[in-house]
């Protein structure tokens, strides 16, 4: 039945979700890890979707600090090659200390996983965000956003929220 399939987007997705590596083994990835590490007033995150799980708190989530840095590790399970994962960041409460970085947030998002041929990965981004004013028009940012991923995460709270019983 697959391949009398017409439907160009089921067949790029599919195509997506069964890419293969270069060594030939299946392109995803199996017992993912995840690590966030930002400034110490990031006081909490929540996880919007994909690799770990429904929203909320990420599954299995440790945090740790060390010097100005908090961190925030959890269990991604298995990651498709276009996995995308979805965080809300909660700042500390005031008067829990002057900001590390006045200027901009310093992140960095860690992945660690293993291929089908058992070899270990680790995908590690960096991002230096300016701190946004609550006078800043949000608008501006538009021209950035990624729409694939937010149709993505949108999906995913719809499909739990559905599994879930809530409307």
């Amino acid at each position: 039945q697959a391949e009398s399939c017409k439907d160009a987007n089921l067949l790029d997705s599919l195509r997506r979700l069964y890419a293969r590596a270069p060594d030939g083994s299946v392109g995803m990835g199996f017992g993912a890890q995840f690590e966030l590490t930002a400034g110490r007033d990031c006081e909490a995150i929540e996880h919007i979707g994909g690799g770990g799980g429904a929203a909320g708190e990420p599954e299995g989530l440790s945090v740790r600090e060390c010097g100005g840095a908090r961190s925030f590790a959890w269990e991604g399970g298995s990651l498709t090659p276009h996995t995308c994962v979805g965080l809300t960041l909660t700042p500390a409460k005031k008067g829990g200390g002057a900001s590390v970085m006045p200027q901009h947030q310093l992140l960095q998002l860690s992945a660690r996983y293993s291929t089908a041929g058992g070899r270990r990965v680790r995908r590690v981004t960096t991002l230096r965000l300016p701190r946004l004013t609550q006078s800043y028009d949000a608008k501006s940012l538009l021209p950035a956003l990624d729409q694939q991923a937010v149709a993505a995460l949108l999906v995913r709270q719809a499909v739990a929220k559905a599994n879930s019983g809530a409307s």
